[in-house]
């Protein structure tokens, strides 16, 4: 934390290296002007922005100049913003970098403490970064009942996208998964409605099936609503709006914490926005499955 600078920022992503952004703020932190911690703050905060944004962008958002971000540059010891966004990009690509390279890298500390703080980060950034906007239209959406919803996801994210597909499903009529087989999946797209919603989820390398599938759909005239690890996935390419979940991992394989609290947060909406109709659903199951025998408590 900043001296003077209010509560703590919530990292977005966080480099082991010692020249990483990180590591250059924190170096120069005594000497930062109030204009540079604030423009510091921002770039700790929002990577992807620094990334692949320009420095118009970052002077904006921050309500600087473009010289107050130029002077932070050179001040961390890079050359100028150029410099700085290369190093943001590299630091990225270290963070996505496949399983089969990261599970080469030795982890030191503690396993419980380690994880716990790349979950709680990852969920922090996740909600604290949302398009509420954006976010209200899609559960507008997903609880109108004369749209049909397909949920379609990766082979890594599978498990996510049937969780929340069976949740959906228990509050409404009409939810089904794409399927994972391209032929499949296409006739479902070409069998939708216009105007019916496709939520898709995956992470980076994406499934390029899938992509196809998404192209399919919004050219079918679906709604399309991605969510992804990265506001420039191929997925959000057509998408209505896309969601980017942190899916930063202590292990090699990606996150999907934050993808589930996030589509747990829109399952909780739903069924805010569907509750009288869903609470005679779900009384429905529950005693077809008590009656019937099929579940123990005990």
């Amino acid at each position: 934390m900043f001296p003077g600078s209010g509560p703590a920022i919530s990292l977005h992503w966080v480099s082991s290296s010692p020249l990483s952004l990180l590591h250059r703020v924190e170096a120069q932190r005594e000497e930062l002007t109030k204009t540079g911690r604030k423009v510091a703050q921002y770039l700790l905060a929002n990577g992807d922005q620094v990334a692949f944004g320009t420095v118009a962008d970052v002077a904006h958002e921050c309500g600087v100049g473009v010289a107050s971000v130029h002077r932070l540059a050179l001040q961390l010891g890079y050359s100028g913003f150029t410099e700085m966004q290369d190093a943001a990009r590299s630091e990225m690509s270290q963070r996505l970098r496949p399983a089969s390279e990261k599970i080469r890298t030795p982890s030191g500390g503690d396993a419980v403490e380690r994880v716990l703080a790349v979950e709680t980060r990852n969920i922090e950034s996740t909600l604290r970064s949302l398009d509420r906007s954006a976010l209200v239209a899609m559960v507008k959406m997903l609880v109108d009942d004369k749209r049909r919803v397909l949920v379609a996801s990766g082979e890594a994210s599978r498990g996510v996208a049937t969780q929340f597909a069976a949740e959906m499903a228990a509050l409404r009529d009409g939810v089904e998964i794409l399927s994972g087989n391209s032929v499949a999946a296409s006739a479902q797209v070409a069998r939708s409605r216009r105007g019916d919603v496709i939520v898709v989820v995956d992470f980076h390398r994406y499934d390029a099936w899938l992509i196809e599938a998404v192209e399919q759909a919004a050219a079918h005239g679906m709604q399309v609503w991605t969510v992804s690890d990265s506001r420039l996935s191929p997925l959000g390419m057509q998408a209505h709006h896309n969601f980017e979940v942190a899916a930063e991992s202590a292990s090699p394989f990606d996150s999907h914490v934050a993808a589930l609290v996030f589509f747990s947060l829109v399952v909780t909406m739903a069924a805010e926005a569907l509750r009288n109709a869903a609470t005679k659903r779900v009384d429905a199951v529950e005693r077809a499955w008590r009656d019937g025998g099929l579940l123990r408590e005990s």
